[in-house]
């Protein structure tokens, strides 16, 4: 504790030094910010799932901890893996040949259309992504089975476009009417990151790398396209329809944290830290 006579507070620092805040706001008490946490998420009305990829090693039991509660499927050799975590006891392995777990409910047929919305997760790659896309999460999407098509893809792009991280939206024909790219990155193997990807209100997309925005949308019309889905497909993590219409696009690393929303987590490409939490519990005295 710190009398501070007639001081204000320009910037909070937690004692590891890493995790700041520059404003610092009062709770309904009247008290001030003094702690930051880092941890995992707690669902709350806005959160539609949420996986903490928590549990034994090698066990193929993922939990929706949302209100919602869905049944979510392991598929090939997708499991929990404990030598490799963000957060908890575990986290989501796929070993990026025929791996994935699929959400089922109809919820996710039309859970947007053109309202707001945030996916995000924490990802690790397992190793160098050469070439081609590698499905996060979709919903229908891509492929050539009519009916299966219309939907979207959050999905890792190597190339033999730049690396960057995409979102596409595809009607039934199947024809790509919204297409989001973000800027050129280069990620390393065995190493944790942060992506998130928002859609707020006014149709405004955004793509976050660790909390940095990558800048808004580059492509056809993403803003202004609703994100439903007719596909009789699952909700699928880690893979999707490929041209051949066959479950493929693999995703190859651990997969933590993953978290869908119906709301603007993090407004307007403002630098954000990720899975961090400041908690009001001082009072704030002048010196």
């Amino acid at each position: 504790k710190y009398n501070l006579v007639n001081t204000n507070v320009d910037q909070f620092e937690d004692s590891t030094g890493v995790a700041s805040f520059t404003d610092c706001e009062r709770n309904s008490s009247g008290e001030y910010v003094s702690t930051i946490s880092e941890g995992a998420f707690t669902s709350d009305g806005n959160t539609k799932l949420l996986l903490h990829c928590d549990g034994s090693d090698a066990s193929t039991t993922f939990t929706d901890s949302s209100s919602n509660g869905y049944s979510c499927v392991a598929n090939g050799n997708a499991q929990l893996d404990t030598a490799y975590k963000k957060f908890g006891t575990a986290s989501m392995l796929l070993d990026g040949t025929g791996d994935w777990v699929q959400v089922s409910s109809a919820d996710w047929d039309s859970v947007w259309g053109t309202d707001p919305f945030t996916l995000e997760m924490w990802v690790r790659f397992n190793s160098a992504v050469t070439g081609g896309q590698k499905t996060l999460i979709t919903k229908g999407g891509y492929g050539a089975v009519t009916g299966d098509t219309q939907g979207w893809q959050w999905i890792y792009n190597a190339g033999p476009q730049p690396t960057e991280i995409g979102f596409n939206v595809l009607n039934s024909s199947p024809s790509l009417v919204g297409n989001f790219q973000s800027g050129q990155e280069t990620y390393a193997v065995d190493t944790w990151y942060h992506f998130a990807f928002v859609r707020e209100s006014d149709g405004q997309m955004y793509e976050y790398l660790d909390g940095v925005s990558l800048g808004t949308y580059s492509g056809t019309n993403p803003n202004t396209v609703a994100v439903d889905s007719t596909s009789s497909s699952n909700l699928r993590i880690g893979a999707s329809w490929d041209a051949s219409s066959t479950v493929g696009l693999f995703w190859n690393g651990w997969i933590d944290e993953l978290r869908i929303s119906d709301n603007v987590r993090y407004p307007g490409g403002t630098t954000f830290i990720p899975n961090v939490t400041a908690n009001a519990t001082g009072n704030y005295v002048s010196t």
